[in-house]
C-alpha cells in the first residue's frame, strides 16, 4: 500500500527529508544494478577499458532513469510495482502522480552513477553527497544563483565542506532561495511536472537530462580529489 506523508511528517523538515530517503534505493539494490550493468557491457565488449567501461554505464543509468522520469509523468496512475512510502498529489481530472517517485528517480541515479565511479554508496557521507549534489543541480536548473558555480573545481570542495554540517539545512537554504519551504506542497511547487499531466513527460524528461549530466559532470570533476579519496571503494 502507499504511504501517505502524516501532517506531522509534512510540516517537520527532519521528519519529512527521513521519509524522502527512506524512499531511495538501498546500498545493496544501487550495487547490485550497477554490476548487472557493467557485466552486462563486458560480456558484450570484452576488450574495452575500464574507463570505457564506465562511460558504457553512465550512458545506461542515465538513460534508463531519463525512460522512467518521462514514464512517470506521462502515466495518470501509479502501477502497484512504484508502491511504497510516496508522497502521492492529485492531478487533473482525478488522476494522481507522485510526487516522491519523481524525487526518487533522480536521487536512485545519483547514487547508481557514484556506485559506476567506483564510491562507496554504503557510505553515509556518500549517500550525503548525491543529496547534496541533487538540490544543487535543481537549483541550477531553476535559477538559483548561489548554485550557479558548483560544477566547478571550487564547487564540488564547497559541496564536501558542506559534509561538515546539516545537509538537511543546505536543502532548506536552497529552498529558501526559491522561496520554498521544505514541506509536502512546497516540492509539490518544486517539481510543478509531476502535478500537471498534460505537461509533466515532457517537463520530467528535459529536468531529468539537465540533472543527469550535471550528475555525470560532478562525478567527473571530482574524480582524482584527494577530499573525495576517503569515499572511493577499498580494494579488497
Amino acid at each position: 500500500m502507499q504511504k501517505q506523508i502524516t501532517n506531522e511528517e509534512n510540516q517537520d523538515p527532519g521528519k519529512l527529508f527521513a521519509v524522502l530517503k527512506s524512499m531511495a534505493m538501498k546500498p545493496a539494490d544501487v550495487q547490485k544494478e550497477v554490476a548487472t550493468l557493467k557485466k552486462n557491457i563486458q560480456n558484450r565488449k570484452p576488450d574495452l577499458p575500464n574507463d570505457k567501461v564506465r562511460e558504457f554505464v553512465a550512458k545506461s543509468i542515465i538513460k534508463k532513469y531519463t525512460f522512467l522520469a518521462t514514464l512517470s509523468g506521462a502515466v495518470t496512475s501509479i502501477p502497484a510495482a512504484f508502491s511504497g512510502k510516496w508522497v502521492v498529489v492529485a492531478g487533473p481530472g482525478g488522476a494522481t502522480i507522485d510526487i516522491g517517485y519523481c524525487m526518487k528517480l533522480h536521487i536512485d541515479m545519483c547514487m547508481c552513477l557514484a556506485e559506476c565511479y567506483d564510491y562507496d554508496i554504503t557510505s553515509v557521507d556518500m549517500q550525503n553527497i548525491c543529496w547534496l549534489i541533487w538540490i544543487y543541480a535543481a537549483g541550477a536548473k531553476f535559477g538559483v544563483k548561489a548554485t550557479a558555480d558548483f560544477l566547478s573545481k571550487a564547487g564540488i570542495k564547497m559541496i564536501q565542506q558542506y559534509l561538515k554540517g546539516s545537509v538537511l539545512v543546505i536543502i532548506k537554504e536552497i529552498l529558501k532561495k526559491l522561496g520554498i519551504k521544505f514541506t509536502r506542497q512546497a516540492l509539490i511547487k518544486f517539481l510543478p511536472g509531476a502535478a500537471n499531466i498534460a505537461v509533466s513527460a515532457a517537463f520530467n524528461y528535459g529536468y531529468t537530462r539537465f540533472e543527469a549530466r550535471c550528475f555525470k559532470k560532478w562525478f567527473d570533476l571530482a574524480e582524482g580529489e584527494e577530499e573525495f579519496a576517503y569515499l572511493k571503494k577499498q580494494p579488497c
